[in-house]
């Protein structure tokens, strides 16, 4: 391989990794916030449904 071709594929990598991480923080930071929001997120889901 080529170092063009080794540099592309571990950016490739890592842009994936990075992605994938941001992506995973992002979940756990909704989690978080959906548990001490979870009351009023009930509250106005309820009141449009009905």
């Amino acid at each position: 391989m080529t170092t063009i071709n080794i540099i592309g594929v571990v950016m490739l990598i890592g842009s994936v990794l990075g992605y994938g991480a941001l992506f995973l923080w992002v979940l756990t930071e909704d989690k978080r916030k959906a548990r001490k929001e979870g009351a009023q997120w009930n509250n106005r889901n309820s009141s449009r449904s009905r």
